[in-house]
């Protein structure tokens, strides 16, 4: 097999891979340049012809695969090769943020709407937001050419970590730095889901439980190395243990008369 037919091979199988070809026979330059070969290097070739050939595909590869960076201490934001991305939807953001946070573990439904809709109970109704959040973080990811960080199937989302750059996570590889105080925060007026973060088990980017989520606060608090909160409840859960305390109660005052 020749160079120009295992170019094809990798051709078909990665269209965006970055093709550069290094031959002495004019012939094969021909044939490089119509299988739309990305550069090629002449025989004798030396040094500086290499240095070229390498800063042609990383310039090629730069501009086929935009790079998406996602800043998580203090204000949310998400950057597509540094220019900021809008959110029409502000649940959506919040679900990116919380898969963001799960660093590519699945979120359900029930979860995510439980976390993000905390009121409202797990019906058609918060499903259908649900369904509506997904879809709109889906079209703003496909408007800026990124659609591949975030799936969702199958009653569940994630982010794909390899996608992205973080700060948080490069923070998780060095955990000797010092943390920022703020974590995900959304506005100057609130911030972004402070109720789901700490429902969960995992080193802890900011200060202390108060600190969390917290804008414009003026003096930290120790810090403490992990959070163990349980989650909130489902909505069905919360009803049982509130008919069991009125029950409970109307026995004990049957109790009481009795006696």
């Amino acid at each position: 097999m020749s160079g120009i037919d295992l170019g094809k091979k990798f051709r078909a199988l990665y269209p965006k891979i970055v093709l550069i070809y290094v031959t002495g026979h004019e012939d094969a330059y021909i044939d490089a340049m119509r299988m739309k070969a990305d550069f090629y290097v002449c025989k004798p070739f030396d040094r500086e012809d290499i240095l070229k050939a390498i800063d042609r595909a990383q310039l090629l590869s730069a501009r086929q695969f935009k790079q998406t960076m996602i800043r998580t201490f203090g204000r949310f934001d998400v950057f597509v090769a540094a220019t900021l991305i809008h959110f029409p939807n502000a649940k959506s953001k919040e679900l990116l943020a919380l898969c963001v946070d799960r660093r590519g573990s699945g979120v359900t439904m029930e979860e995510a709407i439980g976390l993000l809709w905390p009121d409202t109970p797990y019906d058609e109704k918060a499903k259908r937001r649900y369904r509506k959040a997904i879809m709109m973080l889906h079209h703003t990811l496909n408007m800026h050419g990124i659609p591949d960080i975030f799936v969702s199937k199958r009653g569940q989302c994630y982010i794909r970590p390899e996608k992205i750059l973080c700060d948080y996570y490069n923070y998780l590889k060095n955990p000797g730095e010092q943390p920022p105080e703020e974590y995900m925060v959304l506005t100057s007026e609130t911030s972004i889901v402070s109720r789901w973060m700490l429902a969960s088990l995992r080193p802890m980017p900011s200060s202390s439980i108060s600190n969390i989520f917290l804008p414009c606060r003026a003096s930290p608090v120790p810090r403490l190395p992990a959070v163990i909160l349980l989650p909130m409840p489902p909505f069905w859960l919360t009803k049982v243990i509130n008919l069991v305390m009125v029950l409970s109660s109307l026995l004990f005052l049957n109790i009481k008369r009795a006696a």
